[in-house]
């Protein structure tokens, strides 16, 4: 009981700080349009690897998604360098990026975008 609740807490703060690593460091790679979203992370047990699982809302052509999945993964040493830097985690986990390809959360928060787009 007490290893999942650590992990959970874990999981939030690594989801706060990829995100904020993602945005400040790799935005340049993404199209302003497409919103990208961590839906989840999967950290194992062990806490030697972390599956953080991605999604970009405006985005509907997969060739473009593969892409970015493919340049987030190419800088995943940067990625778990600045994770180091900005978090006190003794050992930062193998990261692997992944595409969330249908999440609840995805359509609610498109639902939010178009009720504050007809605003």
């Amino acid at each position: 009981m007490k290893i999942s609740i650590k992990i959970n807490k874990l999981c939030k703060e690594l989801k706060t700080h990829l995100f904020k690593i993602i945005i400040r460091n790799l935005n340049y790679t993404f199209k302003k349009k497409d919103i990208i979203y961590i839906s989840y992370i999967d950290l194992s047990k062990n806490l030697t690897h972390a599956k953080i699982y991605i999604d970009f809302i405006n985005q509907k052509n997969k060739n473009i998604i593969n892409n970015y999945i493919y340049t987030l993964q190419k800088h995943e040493k940067i990625i778990q360098k600045k994770l180091k830097q900005t978090t006190y985690i003794k050992y930062i986990p193998k990261i692997t990026f992944l595409h969330e390809k249908f999440n609840k959360k995805k359509l609610f928060i498109l639902n939010l975008i178009k009720k504050a787009n007809k605003k």
